[in-house]
């Protein structure tokens, strides 16, 4: 503990040094013994007899304090029978005064730094700092969690190549195989980490899933399949030569499990999506004839939306490119390859999408009618006869539009509609004449 002196009799400033004992030596630094009336704490010293407190003056504990009423200003002074050793502090800086003299002896200065640590309320006993210390741990301890912690972390692609690894073991239960899939479908969306999957042979692992006896398997190899090959053009060749496209087509018409044929049309959607040379592939293995089978099943409205979505999607996939692109392009001449409209019309697509106008939910009657316009040029002909049908539907989702509280669904549905029955009725007209 160093305490030091600042211009000013007996004005003392604490600082703490290494120990706090009360043995510790201490010291008075006195840069200019001259007692001078200049205070650059600006602290108050306390008399016997009343004395006007300055403006801003730092004023130590345990004095009597007024307002003269007669001038207006405060004073302060020492109580009854109360020594000079005072205690201040103002700001970041305190210390003890002594008006009695200008000087501490080596007693003094040892009571008076008694009395500062009594009041350091920040200073905890040694109760309270067990009771602190126990609250917190060590900062070993830290280290030692910390290093733990840094020894768990996995980069993505270390944690695909571990799943890899327990999916490829032939001594693993079905429960834990559907796990490893649910976390597989997890990692996969991210596009390095599905490339390493498939180079490692993941995707064909997930191929074999399909033909397992558990459905839900099925559903899960179907789904992950889906998932790591979505938006991703290097596992969307390696699931073609991986023969996914072909088994991902049998497994569509063949699997009793709806479940099952929802993901594993969710799989053939994601690989011949903007890949032409998938979407040739497909057409070219039967699987428009696998989509039409959907159809002839009552209870599978929700897939033949699906389908009626995914065919019009591509359509107009084709439509766009071979408008923007130069036709001595490779991208163009695969697009133009494609038989989409000729396999379309022969396989009577066109005629699937009329019945489902009927379904009661609005979000399949937008998804058709959406299809039905962006299908226009192919399957025109097949539409004439619900011109009347579509005069109806305008009618009810005007009413819609009309009652709407907030945002434009209804409205939007209406403009479609209008959209294809105008469509519908100029060609009428043309025809008849």
């Amino acid at each position: 503990m160093c305490v030091s002196s600042e211009h000013a009799p007996g004005a003392l400033t604490v600082v703490n040094t290494d120990n706090d004992d009360d043995n510790d030596e201490v010291s008075v630094q006195n840069e200019d013994s001259e007692i001078t009336n200049i205070d650059p704490l600006n602290v108050f010293y306390p008399e016997k007899e009343w004395k006007k407190i300055q403006p801003g003056q730092a004023i130590p504990a345990g004095l009597h304090v007024r307002m003269n009423m007669e001038t207006g200003v405060n004073e302060a002074k020492l109580m009854d029978g109360d020594d000079g050793h005072k205690y201040w502090k103002r700001g970041e800086k305190e210390g003890m005064v002594n008006t009695d003299s200008k000087e501490f002896t080596h007693e003094e200065l040892k009571r008076a730094l008694k009395d500062f640590k009594a009041t350091k309320h920040d200073v905890p006993n040694e109760k309270k700092a067990e009771e602190i210390k126990q609250k917190y741990r060590s900062y070993d301890e830290l280290k030692e969690d910390f290093k733990k912690i840094n020894m768990a972390i996995k980069t993505g692609q270390e944690i695909v190549t571990e799943l890899f690894d327990k999916l490829n073991s032939t001594n693993i239960s079905t429960e834990a195989r559907e796990t490893l899939l649910e976390d597989l479908e997890y990692h996969l969306h991210q596009y390095d980490n599905a490339v390493l999957f498939g180079d490692l042979g993941g995707i064909s692992l997930l191929v074999k899933g399909l033909n397992h006896t558990d459905p839900t398997l099925r559903s899960l190899s179907a789904f992950v399949l889906g998932s790591a090959i979505q938006n991703n053009p290097k596992t969307q060749i390696n699931a073609i030569e991986s023969g996914a496209l072909h088994q991902l087509i049998r497994s569509l018409a063949t699997d009793p499990e709806v479940a099952v044929k929802k993901k594993v049309l969710y799989a053939i959607s994601s690989i011949v999506r903007h890949f032409p040379f998938a979407q040739k592939k497909f057409f070219e293995l039967g699987g428009l004839r696998s989509l039409m089978y959907l159809f002839e099943d009552n209870k599978l409205h929700s897939l033949q939306v699906k389908v009626i979505t995914l065919m019009s999607d591509l359509y107009e996939e084709r439509v766009h490119w071979l408008g923007h692109l130069e036709p001595t392009e490779e991208k163009y001449k695969q697009y133009e390859q494609i038989p989409l409209k000729d396999s379309l019309l022969d396989h009577g697509f066109c005629d699937t999408m009329v019945p489902l106008l009927e379904l009661p939910d609005h979000d399949s009657r937008e998804k058709i009618v959406f299809a039905m316009l962006s299908l226009y040029d192919c399957c025109e002909k097949k539409f004439h006869n619900i011109v009347s049908y579509l005069s109806k539907l305008e009618d009810e989702y005007l009413s819609l539009a009309v009652d709407e509280d907030e945002g434009d669904y209804f409205q939007q549905i209406h403009k479609n509609i209008n959209s294809l029955r105008q469509q519908l009725s100029v060609a009428y007209k043309k025809d008849e004449l």
